[in-house]
């Protein structure tokens, strides 16, 4: 177990996951209480519900996520489809456009549609993440990954 301070409590957890399926365990064994999240799909949002679920409980104010999608969403950049790598993380990932629509894939089984929030950036509700894709105009292109709660993580096309 990761042992660490959430809500300034000592808290163990402990996670994982697989195609189809992911859990969080949030224990706090000063308090005797215990948070456990099972979720039928493969994201990390369990963790962050977990850590909500113990805010409400300790009594603490929990806002309520909100994305603010863009009214009149262009299509996606055709060049941005391909395969990327998260910098420091052992993750990629491909982005597609099916029927007009953009399609993240980190596997076979763990696949999300993208949402656009602005010229630059996509939401995927699987992981309530930000995708953050650009070309600069000497054609190179910059991207980020952010999970919530997280700094934005450095992507790089392939």
């Amino acid at each position: 177990f990761q042992h660490s301070k959430v809500l300034d409590r000592t808290a163990l957890s402990s996670s994982g996951s697989f195609p189809g399926a992911g859990a969080n365990l949030l224990a706090f064994p000063d308090d005797d209480v215990s948070v456990v999240v099972l979720s039928n799909n493969y994201a990390s949002v369990p963790g962050t519900i977990a850590e909500n679920v113990a805010g409400i409980y300790f009594g603490r104010e929990v806002a309520s996520p909100e994305v603010a999608l863009a009214a009149n969403p262009k299509p996606m950049d055709p060049r941005l489809t391909g395969t990327y790598e998260v910098v420091g993380r052992p993750w990629t990932f491909m982005l597609s456009i099916r029927e007009g629509r953009p399609i993240v894939a980190w596997t076979e089984a763990r696949v999300s549609s993208l949402s656009r929030i602005d010229d630059e950036t996509w939401f995927s509700p699987l992981d309530w993440a930000k995708f953050t894709l650009r070309f600069r105009p000497d054609g190179t292109f910059e991207g980020a990954f952010q999970l919530p709660g997280s700094e934005p993580l450095v992507v790089r096309k392939r």
